[in-house]
């Protein structure tokens, strides 16, 4: 037995496991998924929230191949997330899929399939009588896909993996959420059939990429700012303006529109205490070996820096939780745009301390107070100086992590 499978054996046995479960942060949960494996998480999906899901799915099913660009919907995965599902039932998966948002499960299908309304082809080749060169292409696809109908929808594979899945909880969900169903078909036709048409046919509409994204990423975006999370494109925006910083201010910045933002969408929330053991949560999650020799190799050790004394010692509560709060949204701007040295992405807790070396780094440049600057301003003062000396052209999509001259010197 793996060492992951069995740490994930003694999470299942703790006891009040499903209270334990939905006490934990989602993205916690999430990252708990992913290294146990979600071909291996059946347990700990069985007993995720509704909106521990929803949140998960929000970070599992999007990618970008670099930091700093747009994310894009994965539905390979999605279709992997249907197939695991299945494993805990065909019901499971129905009624899992009947809570998910609406739009998340329009686009994802269309992914996957066109829906198309078999009484309305039957009557158009009922009333056009001789085959046109058109009919006659539309056949020749229906042929060659993969087909179902159900509920009086035509169902027509565009790509083969997790067509079995789709159809088994579409299935089941026309048997236990009828009416469910019939709206997301319906739904799907109609969008289906703007595409056959703006493409010239069904042949044609069958090869095309999905173009159903932005809203439902506007969406998914809504959700994750207020959950602290950065878009990638501003958080590269940020980042390229922090090197147009001017380096001899002695005072806070005018806020930038990306950093406006993060905080009027942010809604600050208390994180519910878990009885579930966080020794093993660190070795699940923080403590593999890639993650030692990264911290190794970065040398991180915050306490005897002069920003972090300062935050420490400071006496105002309000201004010592906005200084963490702006730390946070910084780090979570490194999350989102930058990789490491050895071109890796940062991990939560690296991105941490990269953001509080760069706010550092300006607090010393500026010899000043938190009462007279904010963090923000001096993490772009810092970020100008290091990047200005290491290379004045970098590419913030590949920035590497501060080497410990870049930052400054630290106090002992």
């Amino acid at each position: 037995m793996s060492e992951t499978r069995r740490a994930l054996l003694t999470i299942i046995e703790q006891p009040d496991l499903m209270q334990t479960i939905k006490t934990l942060p989602a993205p916690v949960l999430h990252k708990l998924v992913v290294h146990v494996g979600l071909e291996d998480a059946h347990d700990l999906i069985a007993l995720a929230t509704r909106e521990q899901l929803q949140l998960i799915l929000d970070e599992d099913l999007w990618s970008n191949s670099k930091p700093g660009q747009a994310e894009r919907f994965d539905p390979t995965r999605f279709g992997v997330w249907l197939e695991v599902m299945l494993e805990l039932g065909s019901h499971f998966a129905a009624e899992r899929v009947a809570e998910m948002d609406p739009d998340l499960i329009t686009a994802a299908i269309l992914h996957h399939i066109i829906v198309l309304d078999r009484g309305a082809l039957d009557l158009e080749a009922f009333t056009v009588g001789v085959p046109s060169d058109d009919d006659l292409a539309t056949d020749k696809a229906l042929e060659s896909n993969l087909t179902y109908e159900i509920d009086g929808f035509l169902l027509v594979a565009r790509r083969h993996d997790a067509w079995d899945a789709i159809i088994t909880i579409l299935v089941e969900l026309s048997t236990h959420h009828h009416d469910f169903v019939i709206r997301l078909l319906e739904r799907c036709v109609h969008i289906s059939m703007d595409q056959v048409e703006d493409s010239g046919g069904l042949q044609h509409a069958l090869s095309l990429s999905e173009q159903l994204e932005e809203d439902l990423a506007a969406d998914r975006e809504a959700r994750r700012a207020k959950a602290g999370h950065v878009e990638p494109r501003a958080a590269k925006a940020f980042l390229q303006l922090c090197m147009s910083t001017p380096l001899d201010t002695k005072n806070s910045l005018p806020i930038d529109p990306m950093t406006r933002a993060y905080f009027r969408e942010f809604e600050p929330s208390d994180l519910i205490e878990s009885k579930l053991p966080f020794d093993l949560l660190t070795a699940l999650i923080d403590n593999d070996e890639s993650t030692k020799k990264a911290q190794k190799r970065i040398g991180l050790s915050n306490e005897h820096w002069p920003l972090s004394l300062a935050i420490d010692e400071e006496k105002d509560d309000a201004l010592r939780t906005r200084c963490v709060e702006e730390l946070a949204y910084l780090a979570n701007v490194i999350l989102a745009a930058c990789v490491r040295e050895d071109k890796q992405r940062f991990r939560p807790n690296e991105a941490a301390e990269a953001a509080l070396a760069y706010a550092n780094r300006g607090f010393e440049h500026l010899k000043t107070s938190l009462h007279e600057v904010n963090i923000v301003t001096l993490f772009r003062i810092g970020w100008h100086l290091a990047h200005e000396v290491a290379n004045p052209s970098i590419d913030h999509e590949v920035t590497k992590s501060p080497s410990k001259s870049e930052w400054g010197a630290r106090t002992k």
